[in-house]
């Protein structure tokens, strides 16, 4: 029996009707080149969603989280 794991990232319909990407473990939209992720049409959030979740990309929010951007 094999266990998916939870998934870190999830593209959310903002109040505005537009999306983004959320990241679950920090609680905070995600941030990829000093860009924040909203504003994004749905298909842009879905893809964009799918690749972090299997580790496509790396996002500045979770290089944060990792603690690899702290100076001590």
């Amino acid at each position: 029996m094999s266990c998916k794991p939870t998934p870190r990232f999830e593209a959310v319909l903002a109040p505005d009707d537009r999306w983004m990407i959320f990241d679950l473990i920090d609680g905070l939209p995600v941030e990829m080149g000093g860009q924040v992720l909203i504003g994004l049409d749905r298909r842009a959030a879905l893809d964009l969603e799918r690749r972090l979740n299997r580790g496509g990309y790396q996002s500045d929010s979770a290089a944060v989280s990792s603690g690899r951007d702290r100076p001590y």
